[in-house]
């Protein structure tokens, strides 16, 4: 994400969740959190807020600073899934941001995609729990047959619920998404899509 970019989605945002605006609807205000998985993704964003200080969270280093007045944390969440969770929890949690925006290219999944494109993800999934055939020792396994599991959708053993063998879809803000897409004529560096 270029300089440009990252501040025209920054200055949306807050714009879009200005506290004044936030506490007239009832809502608590709180900075907006940048997410990037490597040192140089999290550095490069951190250098570019006002006044910014570091602090370590355990494994994870966020930067508290601001962007045009508006209070931005940047989050380094390392690489991986379960670092990723860790981080973003750590945020929610401890920051109680407006927003949380992650950028980078999620293990580079789709060949397609090239530097500097923006995906707008309309919702997220979890990819952590599959379901594997019995065989017999030996045998090996075939990924092209393993079930995915929604583990939130059972309490008891989720290997024998038959209610588990799905994707669970988590959506995006709908307000985040429509307020990227109404800064995207100003970015022309590289292609945005929706997924």
């Amino acid at each position: 994400m270029t300089k440009k970019l990252s501040f025209m989605l920054l200055a949306a945002c807050g714009v879009a969740f200005s506290p004044l605006a936030l506490a007239q609807q009832g809502h608590a205000t709180g900075p907006i959190v940048v997410q990037g998985a490597m040192p140089v993704e999290a550095e490069r964003f951190a250098q570019r807020l006002d006044n910014p200080r570091e602090e370590q969270i355990g494994g994870w280093r966020f930067w508290h600073g601001t962007v045009d007045g508006y209070p931005v944390v940047v989050s380094e969440t390392l690489k991986g899934m379960s670092n990723a969770a860790a981080a973003t929890a750590i945020a929610a949690t401890r920051f109680q941001p407006v927003a949380i925006i992650n950028q980078g290219t999620a293990g580079g999944h789709d060949p397609a995609l090239k530097v500097y494109d923006i995906v707008l993800g309309r919702y997220s999934v979890s990819l952590g729990a599959f379901k594997t055939p019995k065989k017999a020792a030996g045998e090996g396994s075939d990924s092209r047959q393993w079930q995915p599991m929604d583990l939130l959708a059972s309490k008891g053993s989720a290997g024998e619920d038959k209610n588990v063998h799905s994707i669970r879809q988590f959506p995006a803000d709908a307000k985040l998404l429509a307020i990227a897409e109404g800064v995207k004529a100003s970015y022309t560096r590289a292609r945005w899509l929706r997924a």
